[in-house]
C-alpha cells in the first residue's frame, strides 16, 4: 500500500524590510519542487503551485489545464 504525501502548508509571510520580495520559500520550491501541491490556510483547498516561469507559461498556455474541478 502506498501513501500519498500530504501537501506542505503554504503561508505567504513577507519580510518587513522588503515587503515586495517573494517569500524565501519560493526559491526553495523552485529548486526542489517547482510544481507542487500546497495547503492553504483555510484547509479546504489543495491547489497546485507553479514556481518556475517556463512551467507557469506551459500551464497557462495549455487547454489541458482548467480551474474547473
Amino acid at each position: 500500500m502506498t501513501s500519498t504525501p500530504s501537501a506542505p502548508a503554504f503561508t505567504l509571510t513577507r519580510p518587513k524590510d522588503a515587503p515586495l520580495d517573494p517569500p524565501a520559500l519560493y526559491a526553495e520550491l523552485r529548486e526542489e519542487q517547482p510544481v507542487t501541491r500546497v495547503s492553504l490556510w483555510e484547509g479546504r483547498l489543495s491547489p497546485w503551485l507553479v514556481t518556475r516561469w517556463e512551467d507557469a507559461r506551459a500551464v497557462l498556455g495549455s487547454q489541458a489545464f482548467s480551474t474547473d474541478p
